[in-house]
Protein backbone atom coordinates (compact mmCIF):
# COMPACT_ATOMS: atom_id res chain seq x y z
CA UNK A 1 0.00 0.00 0.00
CA UNK A 2 1.48 3.36 -0.98
CA UNK A 3 1.87 6.23 1.47
CA UNK A 4 -1.24 8.18 0.40
CA UNK A 5 -3.48 5.10 0.59
CA UNK A 6 -2.06 4.19 4.02
CA UNK A 7 -2.88 7.68 5.32
CA UNK A 8 -6.43 7.44 3.95
CA UNK A 9 -6.93 3.98 5.46
CA UNK A 10 -5.78 5.23 8.88
CA UNK A 11 -8.14 8.22 8.63
CA UNK A 12 -11.12 5.95 7.94
CA UNK A 13 -10.24 3.59 10.80
CA UNK A 14 -9.81 6.51 13.19
CA UNK A 15 -13.14 8.03 12.22
CA UNK A 16 -15.15 4.90 12.86
CA UNK A 17 -13.28 3.27 15.83
CA UNK A 18 -15.50 6.00 17.52
CA UNK A 19 -28.74 22.98 29.73
CA UNK A 20 -31.99 21.08 29.65
CA UNK A 21 -35.34 22.71 28.83
CA UNK A 22 -38.49 20.62 29.33
CA UNK A 23 -41.51 20.81 27.09
CA UNK A 24 -44.67 18.82 26.37
CA UNK A 25 -44.03 15.87 24.05
CA UNK A 26 -46.61 13.74 22.26
CA UNK A 27 -46.08 10.08 21.41
CA UNK A 28 -44.49 10.64 18.00
CA UNK A 29 -43.87 14.38 17.64
CA UNK A 30 -41.67 16.82 19.54
CA UNK A 31 -43.95 19.80 20.20
CA UNK A 32 -42.88 23.41 20.39
CA UNK A 33 -45.01 26.42 21.18
CA UNK A 34 -43.01 28.41 18.65
CA UNK A 35 -42.47 27.62 14.99
CA UNK A 36 -39.74 25.03 14.59
CA UNK A 37 -37.12 25.81 11.95
CA UNK A 38 -36.93 22.10 11.18
CA UNK A 39 -39.54 20.01 12.97
CA UNK A 40 -38.18 16.74 14.35
CA UNK A 41 -40.74 13.95 14.11
CA UNK A 42 -40.09 10.85 16.21
CA UNK A 43 -41.40 7.79 14.40
CA UNK A 44 -43.00 4.98 16.38
CA UNK A 45 -41.68 1.46 15.76
CA UNK A 46 -44.35 0.58 13.19
CA UNK A 47 -43.75 3.68 11.07
CA UNK A 48 -40.00 3.30 11.49
CA UNK A 49 -40.04 -0.34 10.34
CA UNK A 50 -41.61 0.78 7.07
CA UNK A 51 -39.41 3.84 6.57
CA UNK A 52 -36.13 1.97 7.05
CA UNK A 53 -36.72 -0.32 4.06
CA UNK A 54 -37.71 2.42 1.61
CA UNK A 55 -35.65 4.88 -0.39
CA UNK A 56 -37.77 6.88 -2.79
CA UNK A 57 -35.11 9.47 -3.61
CA UNK A 58 -31.85 7.65 -4.31
CA UNK A 59 -32.80 3.98 -4.73
CA UNK A 60 -30.40 2.68 -2.09
CA UNK A 61 -31.84 -0.84 -2.19
CA UNK A 62 -31.40 -1.14 -5.95
CA UNK A 63 -27.77 -0.04 -5.71
CA UNK A 64 -26.35 -1.80 -2.66
CA UNK A 65 -24.11 -4.75 -3.55
CA UNK A 66 -24.62 -8.31 -2.34
CA UNK A 67 -21.24 -8.27 -0.59
CA UNK A 68 -22.18 -5.06 1.26
CA UNK A 69 -25.38 -6.67 2.54
CA UNK A 70 -23.62 -9.92 3.47
CA UNK A 71 -21.03 -8.02 5.53
CA UNK A 72 -23.85 -6.29 7.43
CA UNK A 73 -25.72 -9.60 7.78
CA UNK A 74 -22.47 -11.26 8.94
CA UNK A 75 -22.63 -14.10 6.45
CA UNK A 76 -20.48 -15.47 3.64
CA UNK A 77 -21.02 -14.19 0.12
CA UNK A 78 -20.58 -16.04 -3.15
CA UNK A 79 -21.43 -15.15 -6.74
CA UNK A 80 -24.11 -17.85 -6.98
CA UNK A 81 -26.22 -16.41 -4.15
CA UNK A 82 -29.57 -14.90 -5.16
CA UNK A 83 -29.39 -11.14 -4.61
CA UNK A 84 -33.14 -10.86 -4.07
CA UNK A 85 -33.00 -13.39 -1.23
CA UNK A 86 -30.11 -11.54 0.37
CA UNK A 87 -32.05 -8.28 0.03
CA UNK A 88 -35.12 -9.78 1.74
CA UNK A 89 -32.99 -10.92 4.69
CA UNK A 90 -31.23 -7.57 4.81
CA UNK A 91 -34.50 -5.64 4.95
CA UNK A 92 -35.77 -7.95 7.70
CA UNK A 93 -32.64 -7.24 9.74
CA UNK A 94 -33.09 -3.49 9.29
CA UNK A 95 -36.70 -3.69 10.46
CA UNK A 96 -35.71 -5.59 13.60
CA UNK A 97 -33.26 -2.78 14.44
CA UNK A 98 -35.91 -0.10 15.06
CA UNK A 99 -37.61 0.61 18.40
CA UNK A 100 -39.62 3.27 20.25
CA UNK A 101 -38.03 6.34 21.81
CA UNK A 102 -38.38 6.27 25.60
CA UNK A 103 -39.28 9.29 27.74
CA UNK A 104 -35.66 10.21 28.50
CA UNK A 105 -34.74 10.05 24.81
CA UNK A 106 -37.72 12.22 23.87
CA UNK A 107 -36.57 14.82 26.36
CA UNK A 108 -33.09 14.76 24.83
CA UNK A 109 -34.55 15.31 21.36
CA UNK A 110 -36.68 18.17 22.72
CA UNK A 111 -33.53 19.97 23.90
CA UNK A 112 -31.87 19.39 20.53
CA UNK A 113 -34.97 20.82 18.84
CA UNK A 114 -34.54 24.00 20.88
CA UNK A 115 -30.88 24.24 19.90
CA UNK A 116 -31.64 23.77 16.21
CA UNK A 117 -34.31 26.48 16.36
CA UNK A 118 -31.61 28.92 17.45
CA UNK A 119 -28.74 27.67 15.30
CA UNK A 120 -30.66 27.41 12.02
CA UNK A 121 -32.59 30.66 12.35
CA UNK A 122 -30.53 32.52 9.73
CA UNK A 123 -30.42 29.69 7.16
CA UNK A 124 -32.39 30.16 3.94
CA UNK A 125 -35.63 28.31 4.64
CA UNK A 126 -35.83 27.11 1.03
CA UNK A 127 -32.78 24.93 1.68
CA UNK A 128 -34.02 23.33 4.91
CA UNK A 129 -36.39 20.37 5.07
CA UNK A 130 -39.51 21.50 6.98
CA UNK A 131 -39.66 18.15 8.81
CA UNK A 132 -37.11 15.46 9.54
CA UNK A 133 -38.11 11.99 10.68
CA UNK A 134 -36.05 10.50 13.50
CA UNK A 135 -35.73 6.72 13.77
CA UNK A 136 -34.08 4.95 16.70
CA UNK A 137 -31.94 1.94 15.73
CA UNK A 138 -29.88 -0.64 17.58
CA UNK A 139 -26.83 -0.31 15.32
CA UNK A 140 -26.74 -3.98 14.35
CA UNK A 141 -26.02 -3.48 10.65
CA UNK A 142 -23.40 -0.71 10.55
CA UNK A 143 -22.26 -1.01 14.15
CA UNK A 144 -22.61 1.08 17.33
CA UNK A 145 -22.43 4.85 17.09
CA UNK A 146 -23.23 5.10 13.37
CA UNK A 147 -25.78 7.68 12.23
CA UNK A 148 -27.06 7.77 8.67
CA UNK A 149 -29.85 9.29 6.58
CA UNK A 150 -32.34 7.96 4.07
CA UNK A 151 -34.87 10.17 2.26
CA UNK A 152 -35.84 12.76 4.92
CA UNK A 153 -35.04 10.54 7.88
CA UNK A 154 -32.12 10.46 10.32
CA UNK A 155 -31.30 7.07 11.84
CA UNK A 156 -29.98 7.44 15.39
CA UNK A 157 -28.12 4.61 17.18
CA UNK A 158 -29.45 3.99 20.68
CA UNK A 159 -26.01 4.12 22.31
CA UNK A 160 -25.61 7.73 21.21
CA UNK A 161 -28.97 8.75 22.67
CA UNK A 162 -27.87 7.37 26.02
CA UNK A 163 -24.77 9.54 26.27
CA UNK A 164 -26.73 12.67 27.18
CA UNK A 165 -24.13 14.80 25.36
CA UNK A 166 -26.41 17.45 23.87
CA UNK A 167 -23.64 19.46 22.21
CA UNK A 168 -22.29 16.40 20.42
CA UNK A 169 -25.73 15.21 19.34
CA UNK A 170 -26.68 18.67 18.07
CA UNK A 171 -23.52 18.78 15.97
CA UNK A 172 -24.26 15.35 14.50
CA UNK A 173 -27.83 16.41 13.73
CA UNK A 174 -26.53 19.44 11.81
CA UNK A 175 -24.18 17.17 9.86
CA UNK A 176 -27.05 14.82 8.99
CA UNK A 177 -29.42 17.67 8.11
CA UNK A 178 -26.88 18.83 5.51
CA UNK A 179 -27.15 15.40 3.84
CA UNK A 180 -30.90 15.88 3.52
CA UNK A 181 -30.47 19.44 2.25
CA UNK A 182 -27.99 18.21 -0.35
CA UNK A 183 -30.24 15.31 -1.38
CA UNK A 184 -33.27 17.50 -2.05
CA UNK A 185 -31.54 20.64 -3.36
CA UNK A 186 -29.37 19.69 -6.37
CA UNK A 187 -28.36 23.29 -7.11
CA UNK A 188 -27.23 23.75 -3.52
CA UNK A 189 -25.32 20.46 -3.64
CA UNK A 190 -23.58 21.53 -6.84
CA UNK A 191 -22.64 24.93 -5.43
CA UNK A 192 -21.38 23.54 -2.13
CA UNK A 193 -19.38 20.70 -3.75
CA UNK A 194 -17.70 23.20 -6.06
CA UNK A 195 -16.27 24.97 -3.01
CA UNK A 196 -13.98 21.96 -2.55
CA UNK A 197 -13.28 21.36 -6.24
CA UNK A 198 -15.88 18.68 -7.02
CA UNK A 199 -17.87 19.34 -10.20
CA UNK A 200 -20.59 17.30 -11.92
CA UNK A 201 -19.71 14.90 -14.71
CA UNK A 202 -22.38 14.08 -17.27
CA UNK A 203 -23.08 10.51 -18.29
CA UNK A 204 -22.90 7.05 -16.75
CA UNK A 205 -20.01 6.10 -14.46
CA UNK A 206 -18.83 2.60 -15.42
CA UNK A 207 -17.05 0.41 -12.90
CA UNK A 208 -15.37 -2.86 -13.89
CA UNK A 209 -16.74 -6.02 -12.26
CA UNK A 210 -13.68 -6.69 -10.09
CA UNK A 211 -14.27 -3.36 -8.33
CA UNK A 212 -18.06 -3.11 -8.73
CA UNK A 213 -18.81 -6.22 -6.67
CA UNK A 214 -16.70 -4.89 -3.79
CA UNK A 215 -18.16 -1.39 -3.69
CA UNK A 216 -19.69 -0.31 -0.37
CA UNK A 217 -22.57 2.14 -0.38
CA UNK A 218 -22.55 5.17 1.90
CA UNK A 219 -26.24 6.05 2.50
CA UNK A 220 -25.25 9.70 2.97
CA UNK A 221 -23.11 10.02 -0.15
CA UNK A 222 -24.11 7.78 -3.05
CA UNK A 223 -23.60 10.17 -5.97
CA UNK A 224 -20.60 9.10 -8.08
CA UNK A 225 -21.20 11.78 -10.74
CA UNK A 226 -18.94 14.39 -9.14
CA UNK A 227 -15.24 14.51 -9.92
CA UNK A 228 -12.35 16.62 -8.68
CA UNK A 229 -9.59 17.76 -11.05
CA UNK A 230 -6.17 17.01 -9.62
CA UNK A 231 -2.84 18.36 -10.79
CA UNK A 232 0.76 17.53 -10.03
CA UNK A 233 2.87 20.33 -8.59
CA UNK A 234 5.18 21.99 -11.12
CA UNK A 235 3.48 20.10 -13.93
CA UNK A 236 0.67 20.70 -16.39
CA UNK A 237 -0.57 17.11 -15.97
CA UNK A 238 -4.14 16.84 -14.67
CA UNK A 239 -6.68 14.08 -14.14
CA UNK A 240 -10.29 13.72 -12.99
CA UNK A 241 -10.94 11.58 -9.92
CA UNK A 242 -13.96 10.38 -7.96
CA UNK A 243 -14.24 9.18 -4.36
CA UNK A 244 -15.16 5.53 -3.80
CA UNK A 245 -15.32 3.23 -0.80
CA UNK A 246 -15.03 -0.52 -1.19
CA UNK A 247 -14.41 -3.62 0.89
CA UNK A 248 -10.80 -4.37 1.74
CA UNK A 249 -11.78 -8.05 1.85
CA UNK A 250 -13.38 -10.24 -0.81
CA UNK A 251 -15.79 -11.78 1.69
CA UNK A 252 -17.21 -11.50 5.18
CA UNK A 253 -14.75 -12.56 7.87
CA UNK A 254 -16.07 -13.39 11.39
CA UNK A 255 -12.84 -12.06 12.89
CA UNK A 256 -13.04 -8.74 11.07
CA UNK A 257 -15.38 -6.87 13.40
CA UNK A 258 -17.92 -4.24 12.43
CA UNK A 259 -18.84 -2.96 8.96
CA UNK A 260 -16.39 -0.07 9.13
CA UNK A 261 -13.50 -2.47 9.54
CA UNK A 262 -14.00 -3.35 5.87
CA UNK A 263 -13.96 0.19 4.49
CA UNK A 264 -11.19 1.22 2.13
CA UNK A 265 -11.39 4.73 0.68
CA UNK A 266 -9.53 5.83 -2.43
CA UNK A 267 -9.63 8.32 -5.25
CA UNK A 268 -9.99 6.70 -8.67
CA UNK A 269 -9.21 8.22 -12.06
CA UNK A 270 -12.18 8.54 -14.41
CA UNK A 271 -11.83 9.01 -18.17
CA UNK A 272 -14.64 10.04 -20.50
CA UNK A 273 -15.43 7.89 -23.53
CA UNK A 274 -18.60 8.48 -25.55
CA UNK A 275 -20.50 10.10 -22.65
CA UNK A 276 -19.46 7.38 -20.26
CA UNK A 277 -16.92 7.79 -17.49
CA UNK A 278 -14.74 4.71 -17.00
CA UNK A 279 -13.28 4.18 -13.53
CA UNK A 280 -9.66 3.04 -13.80
CA UNK A 281 -8.54 0.43 -11.25
CA UNK A 282 -5.96 -2.32 -11.42
CA UNK A 283 -7.01 -5.92 -10.86
CA UNK A 284 -5.87 -5.71 -7.22
CA UNK A 285 -7.98 -2.50 -6.92
CA UNK A 286 -4.84 -0.38 -6.63
CA UNK A 287 -5.75 3.06 -8.07
CA UNK A 288 -3.71 4.52 -10.92
CA UNK A 289 -3.33 7.83 -9.07
CA UNK A 290 0.18 8.75 -7.95
CA UNK A 291 0.84 10.00 -4.42
CA UNK A 292 1.81 13.35 -5.85
CA UNK A 293 -1.80 14.08 -6.90
CA UNK A 294 -3.11 13.75 -3.34
CA UNK A 295 -1.47 17.03 -2.38
CA UNK A 296 -3.81 18.71 -4.89
CA UNK A 297 -6.80 16.89 -3.38
CA UNK A 298 -6.04 17.98 0.19
CA UNK A 299 -5.34 21.55 -0.91
CA UNK A 300 -8.82 21.77 -2.46
CA UNK A 301 -10.82 20.17 0.36
CA UNK A 302 -8.91 22.17 3.02
CA UNK A 303 -8.10 20.86 6.50
CA UNK A 304 -11.26 21.41 8.58
CA UNK A 305 -12.23 17.73 8.69
CA UNK A 306 -10.76 14.26 8.24
CA UNK A 307 -14.14 12.86 7.22
CA UNK A 308 -13.19 12.80 3.54
CA UNK A 309 -14.74 9.62 2.05
CA UNK A 310 -17.20 11.59 -0.11
CA UNK A 311 -17.74 15.29 -0.91
CA UNK A 312 -21.10 15.11 0.90
CA UNK A 313 -19.32 14.08 4.11
CA UNK A 314 -16.70 16.79 3.74
CA UNK A 315 -19.36 19.44 3.22
CA UNK A 316 -21.65 18.10 5.96
CA UNK A 317 -18.89 18.64 8.52
CA UNK A 318 -18.11 22.08 7.11
CA UNK A 319 -21.81 22.99 7.17
CA UNK A 320 -21.87 22.05 10.85
CA UNK A 321 -18.80 24.25 11.48
CA UNK A 322 -20.38 27.10 9.51
CA UNK A 323 -23.47 26.99 11.71
CA UNK A 324 -21.51 26.89 14.97
CA UNK A 325 -19.14 29.65 13.80
CA UNK A 326 -21.75 31.97 12.33
CA UNK A 327 -21.14 34.68 14.93
CA UNK A 328 -17.40 34.33 15.54
CA UNK A 329 -14.37 32.21 14.65
CA UNK A 330 -12.63 33.07 17.92
CA UNK A 331 -13.16 29.68 19.53
CA UNK A 332 -12.26 27.60 16.45
CA UNK A 333 -8.80 26.37 15.54
CA UNK A 334 -9.19 26.57 11.76
CA UNK A 335 -6.47 27.44 9.27
CA UNK A 336 -6.91 30.63 7.19
CA UNK A 337 -7.86 28.45 4.20
CA UNK A 338 -10.35 26.54 6.35
CA UNK A 339 -11.94 29.76 7.55
CA UNK A 340 -12.33 30.99 3.97
CA UNK A 341 -14.11 27.76 3.06
CA UNK A 342 -16.51 28.12 5.98
CA UNK A 343 -17.21 31.74 5.07
CA UNK A 344 -18.01 30.63 1.54
CA UNK A 345 -20.49 28.08 2.91
CA UNK A 346 -22.04 30.77 5.08
CA UNK A 347 -22.50 32.90 1.96
CA UNK A 348 -24.44 30.01 0.41
CA UNK A 349 -26.73 29.34 3.34
CA UNK A 350 -27.46 32.75 4.84
CA UNK A 351 -25.96 35.56 2.76
CA UNK A 352 -22.78 37.54 2.77
CA UNK A 353 -20.70 37.26 5.94
CA UNK A 354 -19.53 40.58 7.31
Amino acid sequence: MNRARLILALIVCTLFCFSCKKKAIQTSVVEDKTTDIVKLVLLDSLSASQAIIKDEKENFFDRITSLDMCIQLRRNWSEDLDREEILKDYKRQLQVEVSEFDISEKMTIAVIQDSLNVLLKKVDKKLLPPTVNLIKISGTSYGPGVFYTRDKGIYIPVDQLQTGNIDHLTGVMLHEIYHIMSRYNPDFKKSSYELIGFKPIEGEVKVDDHLAQRLLLNPDGMDMNYAVKLHMEDSSDTLNAISLIYSNEKNYLPSKGSFFGYIQFDLFTVEEKERQWQVKAKDDLEPFISDYYYQSFFAQIKDNTQYIIHPDEIMADNFMFAIFAQDSFTNFNFSPEGIELIKSIQNLIFGEVQ
